[in-house]
């Protein structure tokens, strides 16, 4: 009823991949990715038939969005808010973020990065319209930095992947959803607009690869 009353436009909505892919969905870890040829075959494959189980184990995330009440201060089913919100047509703009708990060191990890952000945005722009995202909230906070290449790595990850999750989700459920990315949101405002900001314009039009 409040939400009703305020008449916002838009949340910010997290969704913690430990909350959605606590481990591997499909061992081993990496799916066999030890390079780039390697890395791309696999995006290849996975986005002609995205539902395909050799790929990714659907079920685990569609339970998981459906039953699992999320962890932390966000104590929420992700399935309830979403449709809600899409009733309302109030648009998500969801907060994906793999902490550096989550190897980028490795092509192994740097797919299952891609391929859990993939999962994350087919899903929930297949079920929910979802098309807007960000990733890593406040890379520059002083209690867990994240070093600066590192996170620009993870968010040309992500954003590659997001990418492609919506243009699927275009392709196999007649949508025209726009995908978007939001620029960072740091803890120190307009002190960091010339550091992390500025990185972010830098490397826009520069890939994962």
């Amino acid at each position: 009823a409040w939400v009703d009353y305020s008449d916002v436009n838009a949340f910010r909505v997290w969704t913690g991949p430990g909350d959605y892919e606590p481990s591997d969905d499909i061992a081993p870890f990496g799916d066999g990715v030890t390079d780039l040829t390697s890395f791309n075959a696999r995006k290849t494959a996975l986005r002609a038939d995205p539902t395909n189980p050799l790929y990714i184990d659907f079920s685990k995330f569609d339970n998981n969005f459906k039953n699992n009440v999320q962890d932390g201060r966000n104590k929420v089913v992700a399935d309830t808010i979403l449709s809600d919100l899409q009733a309302r047509r109030i648009t998500p703009v969801i907060e994906l973020t793999r902490s550096t708990s989550w190897t980028m060191s490795t092509w192994e990890g740097k797919w299952e990065q891609w391929q859990h952000v993939y999962a994350m945005a087919y899903y929930m722009g297949g079920h929910y319209d979802v098309s807007q995202f960000q990733t890593q909230n406040e890379p520059d906070q002083n209690t867990s930095p994240v070093p600066q290449a590192e996170w620009l790595q993870r968010l040309k990850i992500a954003s590659d992947a997001i990418r492609s999750a919506i243009a699927d989700v275009n392709r196999d459920y007649g949508k025209n959803l726009v995908a978007d990315v939001s620029a960072p949101v740091t803890i120190n405002g307009a002190a960091t607009i010339d550091t992390w900001g500025k990185a972010a314009l830098q490397e826009n039009r520069i890939d994962y690869q």
